[in-house]
């Protein structure tokens, strides 16, 4: 029976610096693997095999910003916080840089934002959001006034 690292890296071809995941890959782009018994990414058991154990709340991240890449040294831990902050430093996060909303409202000028509560931090537009409240209350009075009818 093999090994786990050579079933792992009989489905790795070296180009250049990076590992390429030449076997499944998911909807995502990311490579896929059966360790432990159930699938996992690529690039994650690839960090588990050659550098040990991922804690708790922490993701894998690629410093080469290759997806299928599963070279164990262009992986580094980090939180989802520093994985948001490397989208954006390398400009794959499309909605950071647009500046106006889908109705061409302002999303640089801070009064029109609505201030967000938890982890994730999305600007929305606060006069589509009146707007969306406003149809929205309509929509209910209608609901109640027809069924008093």
């Amino acid at each position: 029976m093999k090994l786990i690292h050579e079933r792992f890296l009989e489905k790795v071809q070296i180009v250049e610096e990076c590992w390429e995941w030449m076997s499944v890959v998911n909807d995502s782009g990311y490579g896929e693997f059966s360790m432990d018994g159930r699938m996992k990414k690529a690039h994650r058991a690839s960090y588990e095999l050659f550098n040990g154990s991922i804690p708790d709340g922490l993701l894998v991240r690629h410093k080469c910003d290759t997806r299928t890449c599963v070279n164990p040294w262009h992986l580094i831990l980090g939180t989802a916080k520093d994985n948001s902050q490397d989208t954006l430093s390398r400009g794959r996060n499309p909605n950071a840089s647009k500046s106006f909303c889908i109705r061409g409202h302002s999303l640089k000028d801070p009064k029109n934002l609505v201030p967000r509560k938890g982890k994730v931090k999305v600007r929305v537009c606060r006069t589509c959001a009146r707007l969306r409240g406003r149809a929205f209350m309509k929509a209910k009075r209608d609901r109640i006034n027809a069924s008093k009818a």
